[in-house]
């Protein structure tokens, strides 16, 4: 479990550095915080 954590959390923390733009292309969605809610539904 911790293992996933920490994947979700470096996945999260690569996505902070990304632009909006990117982020939004990258994960096709609207909004970074779209994307951050993705990422914690993927992981958890």
């Amino acid at each position: 479990m911790s293992n996933k954590i920490e994947l979700m959390k470096a996945e999260i923390e690569a996505l902070v550095s990304m632009t909006e733009e990117d982020a939004c292309k990258e994960y096709n969605v609207d909004s970074k915080a779209e994307a951050v809610q993705y990422i914690v539904d993927y992981w958890v």
